[in-house]
């Protein structure tokens, strides 16, 4: 069909089910982007069902349409001795700035991020 000939009533829960699929398996996007994109289109079908009331049976079964659940990634710690290796490598073959930084982080478990936006005003030593 051609896009341009698209109407609302064309579109329905199977089809963005269906749509949905074929973003995973044939663009090959993560569950995350899916749920993204479904979490879109939801957004768009609220607006509809507010400015389309004759179209409220449609809207509620896009809108009721769950995100799908991936699985957790495990998130790897480093052990007191990969720490150790570490440290003894900045100090023999890095600046000191990077142990400072590494040492930083691991001392306050703060995100790079947070580390990257310290400025020497927010420095105090009394």
């Amino acid at each position: 069909m051609n896009p341009d000939r698209i109407e609302c009533d064309d579109i329905n829960s199977e089809v963005i089910i269906e749509y949905l699929e074929w973003m995973e398996k044939t663009r090959n996007i993560s569950i995350s982007t899916r749920n993204q994109r479904l979490a879109a289109i939801k957004s768009f079908y609220k607006y509809v069902s507010k400015k389309s009331p004759s179209m409220i049976y449609t809207c509620s079964s896009i809108i009721g349409l769950d995100a799908k659940k991936g699985s957790n990634r495990m998130i790897a710690y480093l052990d007191m001795d990969q720490i150790t290796i570490l440290i003894e490598y900045l100090k023999e073959y890095r600046s000191m700035k990077e142990l400072l930084l590494f040492s930083v982080l691991y001392e306050t478990g703060a995100r790079v991020s947070e580390l990257i936006s310290i400025h020497v005003s927010d420095l105090r030593l009394d």
